[in-house]
């Protein structure tokens, strides 16, 4: 019971530094052609590990969202606005909103498609589903990169053999079957998936 009023506590005394840091930064946003907010950048990977914390994350992403939404419309122009809603990493969530140039990136390149019905799965988001049916939802892929410069770390480079071995088994089982490979000009970029993501919006 300690433990569930200390978080508790926790969340309440970072709401209203919430309220602060995720102001929509419209200068910035000017200047750099997108501005978003992160619920792990600012406040670490436990925000919403237990069922108080998700509910807390929903609502002030929602509550974000709707803000965000009327500055965007004040300046009268086109925009990009919508919440990344991250399953099961729910802490990763952020709101992102574009202009200009950058909304091409966000709304086709940001995420792969994915390969898996659109449908939203609400069940993932029990009891506080019924806060996000104003949103229509798309399922993206969640992937992480490992670059293939990585892969290639010599032995002398570990501190320790058996994390050198552990990661040699990883980087094995990756290149046989990857989600998705890329390249740039550093070499091939091995992703594996690690979730979905809901892009929402409201029209």
């Amino acid at each position: 019971m300690k433990k569930v009023r200390g978080y508790l506590r926790y969340l309440n005394g970072i709401q209203e530094s919430i309220l602060k840091d995720s102001e929509l930064d419209v200068d910035y946003l000017k200047e750099q052609k997108y501005f978003n907010f992160q619920f792990e950048d600012w406040y670490g990977y436990n925000i919403g590990i237990k069922g108080k914390g998700r509910k807390f994350v929903l609502e002030n992403l929602i509550r974000i969202y709707k803000e965000w939404k009327i500055k965007l419309e004040e300046l009268n122009c086109e925009f990009y606005l919508a919440i990344w809603l991250f399953d099961p990493f729910i802490e990763q969530s952020e709101i992102v909103c574009a202009i200009d140039s950058k909304i091409e990136y966000y709304e086709n390149e940001a995420f792969l498609n994915s390969n898996q019905s659109e449908k939203f799965i609400s069940e993932n988001f029990k009891p506080f589903n019924e806060m996000l049916v104003e949103f229509t939802w798309i399922r993206k892929v969640n992937i992480e990169p490992t670059y293939e410069w990585e892969m290639e770390w010599l032995r002398e480079r570990y501190e320790f053999d058996h994390e050198y071995f552990t990661d040699q088994r990883f980087y094995k089982k990756l290149k046989e079957k990857p989600y998705h490979v890329a390249e740039n000009d550093d070499g091939k970029i091995y992703f594996r998936k690690i979730g979905d993501v809901w892009i929402g919006k409201k029209y």
